[in-house]
């Protein structure tokens, strides 16, 4: 028979993506849910397995940091378990490092119309745009500006301190690549008021939370949490419009690069 290999994490909280699901690719199956994660590999040659563990770490990774967008909500992701079942019959047990971030919350809400029918279900809507953002994040997770964007966004929420400047990478990332601030406007959609907005709390409003506040000794004053909100909504635009840029690309043909 071909070696098998399960690998096993768990993560918190426990909710994140708040209802279990699963997703195949062509040599394992991934399931996550209930803080706990389990893909297994069959079929695959002994060789390929390394590979094929760091593949899909990687991958999960992407998934969280891509459904982190919807939520706000830091997460824990521990370190994994491999058990491999050779041809023979033996079984090896690996174990391997865990890593920790920060955790917050969130609320929920369901809108009725003047009978009392559903309107809206905000905790559904979130749910599916999680998984949107997570199928997203993976699907272009080797794009090094995906892994820059999601990463500022993820520091932007572990270092609170530090939340606009974060935010503002993300902003300045999307320029350089491309081809500067009306160039990026243009492709991706995004206003010159939400451009501008998002660079004048980062870097102009006197927020402790900003960029250049050694200029603004004695007139600092926290960000407010519409301000920031308001950051992080349109630093969630900009990355959502990447992503729909680069699927308008690769609908257009191999001729077109990133």
């Amino acid at each position: 028979m071909a070696e098998k290999l399960t690998l096993e994490l768990s993560y918190t909280p426990a909710d994140f993506f708040e209802e279990p699901f699963e997703y195949r690719e062509n040599d394992y199956v991934v399931e996550v849910g209930n803080g706990r994660i389990v893909a297994t590999f069959s079929g695959v040659a002994g060789e390929h397995i390394e590979s094929l563990s760091r593949e899909i770490q990687e991958e999960l990774n992407a998934r969280f940091l891509g459904a982190q967008l919807v939520n706000n909500q830091p997460y824990q992701l521990s370190g994994y378990t491999t058990t491999r079942t050779r041809p023979d019959g033996t079984v090896e047990v690996g174990i391997s490092v865990a890593a920790t971030l920060r955790m917050s919350g969130r609320c929920d809400a369901v809108v009725l119309d003047a009978a009392g029918n559903v309107k809206g279900d905000i905790r559904r809507e979130r749910i599916e745009a999680r998984k949107q953002f997570a199928l997203l994040a993976s699907k272009y997770r080797k794009d090094p500006v995906v892994g820059s964007l999601l990463k500022s966004y993820n520091a932007a929420i572990t270092d609170l301190q530090n939340e606009l400047t974060h935010l503002y990478e993300i902003r300045d990332a999307l320029a350089k690549k491309l081809g500067g601030d009306a160039d990026a406007r243009s492709a991706l959609g995004i206003t010159k008021d939400q451009w501008s907005r998002l660079g004048y709390l980062a870097n102009e409003a006197p927020l402790s939370q900003g960029r250049h506040r050694g200029q603004k000794i004695g007139q600092l004053r926290d960000a407010t949490p519409a301000e920031l909100d308001e950051a992080r909504t349109i630093a969630k635009f900009m990355i959502r419009a990447y992503f729909d840029h680069l699927d308008s690309l690769a609908s257009a043909g191999p001729t077109h690069t990133v």
